[in-house]
């Protein structure tokens, strides 16, 4: 069976079919061979041509696939050393984010990195890009060296250009947390959700407002889908609703809680919604009758595709 066409690799000796024939071009056969995460006993032939096909494998960390946005373990979590400053990330794999050759970078051991001091390669050390921690959004991601197949966890506050270290050259997003008060924002991440320890308060004004775009605590630069939850209590019998919308669209279009009634306390989970880029979505607030005693819009989390082509909690 001829290898596929693609990139020229000009000393590749073999190439692997894995279960549905997907071509792996490798210069050293391994027993086994993880394909998208998954191990396969490989049945290996000789390239016909070797200028005809690349897709090179390196038997360290990193070989060449096609299977954009892979993403599988790699959880994150906080340090019982120093949660103010460090989080851990479990083992795990994930494509890179190149478009016309994206790699998979594989972390075999799970690695801490500090928040407060400027990157260093291994675990317990530094994993800052660039500059001094402050309050904010930050990025979590996996990056790894082509010539060495060195894989290792940087954070930076860019969502999409993070300052590699040097000879650096391959990357992934993926996570994104938030540092308040000097801390980092207590969380437990659950595939693609990211839960708050306690919720926050994303806004307690009882003013109606319509189609404004509302502010949220959270990670920007990125699209996420916010988990809320919204309260609101009546002095006296009337009618107040609350809608909301995409951060990227002009009107909130989904009622998600309404109260008549003054004995009433309506409590209700948002749609999922997803943000804009600067970490908002569209809200109205409308009372029809009778005044608000009070308005609670509380964020427990988000959820965070971080680029996977598949749905929530698939590998």
């Amino acid at each position: 069976m001829p290898a596929p066409a693609g990139l020229i690799c000009s000393d590749c000796q073999f190439y692997a079919l894995d279960a549905e024939l997907n071509a792996i071009c490798i210069r050293y056969p391994p027993a086994t061979l993880v394909v998208g995460g998954h191990t396969v006993t490989p049945v290996f032939q000789r390239v016909p041509d070797v200028n005809e096909w690349c897709g090179e494998w390196n038997r360290n960390n990193m070989f060449l696939t096609s299977e954009r946005g892979h993403l599988y373990g790699l959880t994150v979590s906080m340090s019982a050393v120093d949660a103010s400053n460090d989080l851990v990330v479990g083992v795990g794999e994930a494509t890179t984010d190149d478009v016309s050759d994206p790699v998979l970078l594989k972390l075999d051991t799970a690695i801490t990195k500090q928040l407060d001091a400027t990157w260093e390669l291994g675990s317990d050390r530094g994993g800052l890009d660039t500059g001094t921690a402050a309050d904010g959004p930050y990025h979590v991601y996996l990056i790894g060296r082509s010539d060495t197949a060195v894989v290792d966890v940087l954070f930076s506050a860019s969502a999409s250009s993070p300052v590699l270290p040097a000879n650096y050259d391959r990357k992934r997003r993926i996570a994104s947390f938030m540092r308040n008060a000097g801390v980092i924002r207590p969380f437990r991440q659950d595939n693609d959700q990211f839960i708050l320890h306690d919720n926050w308060t994303a806004s307690d004004s009882t003013t109606p407002v319509t189609d404004v775009l509302l502010n949220l605590p959270l990670p920007t630069g990125i699209h996420l889908t916010p988990l809320l939850t919204c309260e609101i209590k009546l002095i006296s019998n009337g009618d107040a609703f609350y809608a909301v919308g995409d951060g990227d669209m002009d009107h909130a279009d989904v009622i998600i809680g309404r109260v008549i009634n003054v004995a009433a306390y309506n409590i209700a989970q948002s749609e999922r919604r997803m943000t804009n880029l600067a970490g908002q979505i569209r809200y109205t607030l409308v009372l029809n009758a009778g005044a608000i005693e009070t308005l609670h819009i509380n964020l427990s989390g988000w959820v965070d595709a971080r680029g996977r082509c598949k749905p929530d909690g698939q590998p």
